[in-house]
């Protein structure tokens, strides 16, 4: 379930609707939290709790709220809600909504039919999802009735109404009840009377079939992206424009669906994205007082670690190097302190593109060889537009690539194997941030708006097209190429020599890394969330100096995706196929998505704004 840069492409073609000055009012749910539940089947526990169906919802309310024009006010939302919260939040729903111009509705999370086909429900986190399979009587006593919402949809304005469903639709196969359910999957199709006029349904297939969704966005998702930006289009045309494009991706086995009552009037006469069409700004990096404190707090803890590590010293090289190392990442902090406005209120009017100070604090730095080199050792290198990348030496060898059995929240395609790197390389100290893809490419693509902010919105296409004008301009070192990393060596990298779950321990807090600090890892506690991208070094490097390697944007790796991890000696993925490693997880995930060896996948020309990349600079093949 990927369903916010679905969301966020659609939801950017109603901010041209024809609705003049009136309020616009939405409900927003997601559901993650579902309980596992006892398979009839098997008598054992069934997880079905889903991953980023909460993150998706917060994206999309966030996108209703700073680039459409939805009043903060006006935004109904939820997440993990019971069966009781969900009826709450209509009501309130359906007294915002009242006298509004338009009416939204958002829902990610699990979804069922009914027995006669005739009817889909939404599941609440309450709800015995294992038992609504097959029980009809549990399923409709336990979860909310989509007409029931449509209902609500219909009572809250006469103006257009868009509703939006992406529910994981594993439509049960058979139940004990008298009665057969036809083998498939998704949600039924919808009876023409419960379609409300000028209402505007959209699912990501066919009724009965399944999305193509995977553990990363598919090609409905794509062809969103691609088809619905264009100008000059009404709403029906543009979807028109991504069904054929998402049949002929999958070969006609996934058919967008669209239903609308009537003539579709209303939509054929709302514009798509125009020239005239509002741009919001996305707000600008913020110290606030929160990362202050946070950053307060790794400066202390850095101290205390470096005058513990100076009592302990017995003049050893290698305890020489790791306490270099700590200092350097406790300068950077200070640094990164002063460089950065305390409040930042009003965005710049156009992207930034002077150096970032922080890209020169402290660093032992060398301009030529990357032959030779140890742990604490970087070289810096000028790409133009007075932007310097900073190259972290990182060390072959053996080590342990993926996750032991027993690691919380692990997947089947984390399985360990051992992997020998018969050479040393080089990463880059950051992501590639927004002011070094501007100076090497002339543009700035990325949502959240900032020099020292990591490149977003970037594809693996578009990351490989910005090594090959690096690389045209300047190699690295004679013999050294600018590369992406393979998936092992991104691996050996965010781990800094460790082998726990993340390089900082077994535990994860957005003290330490961006993410959704609602959710942290391990024995990690509650903190905040800043929802957007985090400047550059904005939080400790790990054991080999690399910031930012959980969390903040996903990283894309040189590998295509294979379902096991590669071993052996310099071990890349397979020779081909349809998806491409990320690493590293994002401002938008939970603790867990940030896990050394958690493992995610888009296709090669997929954007979003919570995936960049980092370089990396390798010997040539020879």
């Amino acid at each position: 379930m990927h369903s916010r840069s679905l969301i966020a492409a659609v939801l950017a073609l109603l901010s041209a609707l024809p609705l003049g000055a009136a309020e616009r009012v939405a409900l927003v749910i997601g559901n993650d939290a579902y309980p596992a539940s006892v398979d009839p089947a098997t008598q054992r526990l069934r997880e079905v709790k889903l991953e980023n169906c909460v993150n998706d919802a917060t994206a999309v309310r966030d996108m209703l709220r700073d680039q459409l024009g939805f009043p903060a006010e006006g935004i109904i939302f939820g997440r993990d809600l019971t069966r009781t919260q969900i009826y709450q939040k209509l009501e309130a729903f359906k007294k915002a909504a009242a006298g509004s111009e338009m009416a939204l509705v958002f829902y990610a999370g699990h979804g069922m039919e009914s027995l006669d086909g005739r009817e889909n429900f939404i599941i609440p986190v309450d709800a015995d999802l294992v038992g609504a399979g097959e029980s009809e009587a549990l399923l409709r006593g336990t979860a909310v009735n989509l007409t029931e919402v449509l209902g609500y949809v219909t009572k809250a304005t006469g103006g257009p109404k868009v509703v939006l469903l992406d529910c994981c639709r594993d439509r049960p196969a058979k139940r004990t009840a008298t009665g057969k359910v036809a083998e498939g999957g998704g949600l039924a199709q919808l009876p023409e009377d419960q379609i409300p006029a000028d209402t505007l349904i959209l699912l990501a297939a066919a009724p009965n079939k399944q999305a193509s969704d995977g553990r990363g966005h598919g090609p409905f998702t794509a062809a969103l992206l691609a088809n619905l930006p264009a100008r000059g289009q009404n709403l029906l045309d543009a979807f028109f424009k991504v069904s054929d494009a998402v049949q002929e991706a999958t070969g006609k086995q996934q058919i967008p669906w669209l239903k609308f009552d009537g003539s579709g009037t209303i939509f054929r006469q709302s514009a798509l994205v125009t020239g005239n069409a509002p741009v919001v700004a996305p707000p600008g990096p913020v110290m606030n007082t929160a990362e202050l404190a946070a950053r307060d707090r790794q400066i202390e803890e850095l101290k205390a670690q470096i005058a513990k590590m100076a009592r302990e010293s017995t003049g050893r090289a290698d305890q020489a190097a790791e306490l270099a190392v700590v200092k350097e990442q406790l300068t950077a902090i200070q640094e990164q302190i002063k460089s950065k406005p305390a409040v930042t209120m009003t965005p710049p009017a156009s992207p930034a593109t002077k150096p970032s100070d922080q890209s020169n604090t402290s660093h032992t730095t060398y301009t030529t060889g990357l032959d030779r080199g140890a742990i604490g050792d970087s070289r810096s290198f000028e790409i133009g537009g007075g932007q310097k990348v900073v190259l972290k030496y990182v060390p072959g060898g053996e080590f342990l690539m993926g996750s032991p059995e027993g690691e919380q929240d692990r997947s089947d395609d984390e399985k360990q194997t051992r992997v020998t790197l018969s050479s040393h390389y080089w990463m880059g100290e950051t992501e590639v941030t927004q002011g070094q893809w501007e100076a090497v490419m002339g543009s700035n693509p990325s949502n959240f708006k900032g020099a020292t902010l990591p490149v977003e919105q970037v594809s693996h296409d578009d990351a490989v097209a910005f090594l090959g004008k690096l690389n045209a301009q300047s190699r690295p070192a004679s013999g050294w190429r600018w590369a992406l990393p393979s998936e092992a060596q991104w691996e050996r990298a965010c781990r800094g020599g460790t082998e726990t779950v993340f390089s900082y321990g077994n535990s994860l807090d957005s003290t330490q890394a961006n993410f959704d600090g609602n959710y942290p890892y391990g024995n990690g506690k509650k903190g905040p969330y800043l929802e957007k991208t985090a400047a550059v070094k904005s939080y400790a490097a790990n054991g080999y100096g690399l910031y930012d390697m959980h969390g903040n944007v996903y990283e894309w790796c040189a590998d295509w995706y294979g379902e096991t991890l590669p071993g052996g000696v310099d071990p890349h993925g397979p020779k081909t196929g349809s998806n491409r490693v990320g690493r590293g997880g994002s401002w938008g995930n939970r603790g867990r998505n940030c896990r050394s060896a958690y493992r995610f996948w888009f296709t090669p020309d997929f954007r979003d704004y919570y995936l960049g990349f980092r370089l990396a600079a390798v010997p040539e093949e020879r």
